[in-house]
């Protein structure tokens, strides 16, 4: 995301024009980000004593619903999850948490964090790295390669070679 210099000059002068716009464009089409961005322009309009009557209410799907409120939070929950694996594996294989180098606007690693951008931890590695390694040496050694489904083998110039011997 960029924020132009002027919306910024204009925010730290107190002038908050345009970040409802900006906060606009950042949530799209999710829910939570819609009611979140309503209740900051009922917010904003409250204080500008201009209630725009479409603001008042919450949007459909509101946070209210016991279903929603259950899905959110179950979704929160799976997010949390994926997050600490995600950091668990990034860190054992050295690789920025954040964007695993995929971004060059990451702050962490300006796109730089692919695996071994720094070193491993050890620790991690050896519970989950090292015994995915072993595996697949095994089975490389017994001539049937371990594929994931949806994925094609591809043989190495060095497996084709030891085929052909």
């Amino acid at each position: 995301m960029t924020v132009d210099a002027e919306l910024l000059s204009r925010l730290v002068d107190g002038d908050d024009s345009g970040l409802l716009q900006m906060i606009d464009g950042l949530v799209g089409d999710d829910p939570v980000g819609r009611f979140v961005l309503s209740r900051l322009q009922l917010r904003h309009a409250e204080s500008a004593d201009e209630v725009d009557e479409d603001l008042t209410e919450a949007p459909s799907g509101s946070l209210d619903d016991p279903m929603v409120a259950a899905t959110l939070t179950a979704l929160y929950d799976e997010v949390e999850t994926l997050r600490h694996i995600n950091d668990r594996l990034a860190e054992a294989l050295g690789a920025c948490l954040l964007c695993w180098g995929e971004h060059s606007d990451c702050p962490s690693c300006s796109g730089q964090g692919h695996p071994g951008w720094h070193a491993p931890e050890g620790r991690l590695f050896a519970e989950l790295v090292a015994p995915a390694g072993r595996r697949r040496q095994l089975d490389l050694h017994r001539g049937r390669p371990r594929v994931a489904s949806g994925f094609t083998p591809t043989t190495t110039t060095d497996q084709q070679q030891g085929a052909n011997r």
